[in-house]
Order: C-alpha cells, then structure tokens, then sequence
C-alpha cells in the first residue's frame, strides 16, 4: 500500500455526537496550514492584485476626467472674460 491514502473518510469528516442521538452528525473540520507554515497563496495574491488595480484604475480614470473637466470649464470663464 502507498505511503499516501489520498480517500479516507475519517480524515475528511469527523464525528461530533457520541451518543445514538448524534451518531450520523458529521462536520467538516476547519482547514489548517501545510505544516505549521503562514502565508498566502498564489490565487489569494493575483485576486488581491486584480482587486487593487481595479481601484487604481477607476480613481484615475476619475481624476483624469475631473482635471479634464476643470480645464474646460477654465478655458470657458477665460473665453466669457476676454469677450
């Protein structure tokens, strides 16, 4: 037999009730680091990524417009004032 049971359903659920009230209650239990190790992922990190540069984008796509925007309506009162 493998050095790996890749299926064991006792590894995968895990009793809760002990009595006969409770015996076909199972849960799945919480997941747990790879050896003690802390860290993200890769997908946690491009989603974080594609998170941020989608608010990157939109606040200067935003400014761009505004800075636009003021320097029509610059040009405008200069136009009304020189008329």
């Amino acid at each position: 037999m493998s050095k790996h049971n890749y299926y064991r359903p006792e590894a995968t659920f895990a009793r809760i009730g002990h009595d006969e009230k409770h015996a076909d209650t199972y849960f799945l239990p919480a997941m747990r680091s790879r050896g003690g190790q802390r860290g993200l992922t890769l997908i946690e990190v491009v989603i974080t990524l594609a998170i941020v540069g989608i608010v990157v984008t939109s606040a200067t796509s935003g400014f761009i417009y505004a800075a636009r925007q003021m320097e029509q309506q610059t040009c405008a009162t200069a136009a009304e004032l020189m008329a």
